[in-house]
């Protein structure tokens, strides 16, 4: 049985819809053991959805403010291993 090697993230904008998908791989994990990615997305309202198998998946709404670097880290947890965004 092959293990999933990376996870799903979906970011809707509330207000236009536009919506951008990315899919993390394993083997860009980061020294200290995150995977990372960097997003330029317009001021708004979006949904948040991170998702990989064998975890629960992880649903909020996230607020990116005009002129500022906004952050977001969500924390999943499979065997030991800890993969953050």
């Amino acid at each position: 049985m092959s293990r999933p090697v990376g996870a799903l993230l979906d970011l809707t904008h509330r207000g236009t819809h536009a919506r951008i998908t990315t899919y993390f791989f394993r083997d860009t994990v980061l020294a200290n053991g995150v995977l990372e990615h960097v997003l330029r997305v317009a001021a708004g309202e979006y949904a948040l959805k991170v998702r990989m198998i064998g975890t629960a998946t992880f649903d909020t709404t996230l607020m990116v403010r005009a002129g500022f670097a906004d952050s977001a880290l969500v924390f999943l947890q499979r065997g030991g291993t800890r993969v953050c965004y």
